[in-house]
């Protein structure tokens, strides 16, 4: 499992604080990232 995705599902079962939703939010944003760019490069080299 990936950090972002492990500390996403922290934070949801922890009850966290504000600050620690804008960490969380800004981990799903680098998976995303990630996610787009694995995809985009297996679709270019099909």
């Amino acid at each position: 499992m990936s950090q972002s995705l492990t500390n996403i599902l922290s934070f949801l079962s922890a009850g966290n604080n504000v600050g620690n939703l804008f960490h969380v939010v800004d981990d799903l944003g680098r998976a995303m990232e990630t996610l787009v760019t694995v995809m985009t490069d297996d679709e270019a080299a099909e």
